[in-house]
């Protein structure tokens, strides 16, 4: 998280309308080009920057199994980045 190179992605809002299936996510039937693309760097830091209360864990799926049963309201549609579950 401190080496990798990140890119914040800035686009102008006009097209975009929530996805009624992923509560929090919008979309555009179009294609957008960005506004403006930063890098943003060490984002230990910027988290730290911005008061950002940042957790490290070594599995993500107990989340997921709370996530799957209701108990939050976001989105897991990067969970096949994760590791295999334990176990498996």
């Amino acid at each position: 998280m401190r080496a990798a190179t990140v890119y914040r992605y800035e686009f102008d809002a006009d097209g975009f309308a929530p996805w009624e299936a992923a509560n929090g996510q919008w979309v555009c039937e179009h294609e957008v080009r960005p506004a403006s693309v930063t890098a943003v760097g060490d984002l230990i830091a910027a988290h730290a920057e911005a008061a950002i209360e940042l957790r490290v864990t070594p599995s993500l799926w107990p989340l997921r199994d709370l996530a799957v049963g209701g108990e939050f309201d976001f989105s897991i549609v990067r969970m096949h980045n994760a590791q295999p579950r334990p176990g498996s």
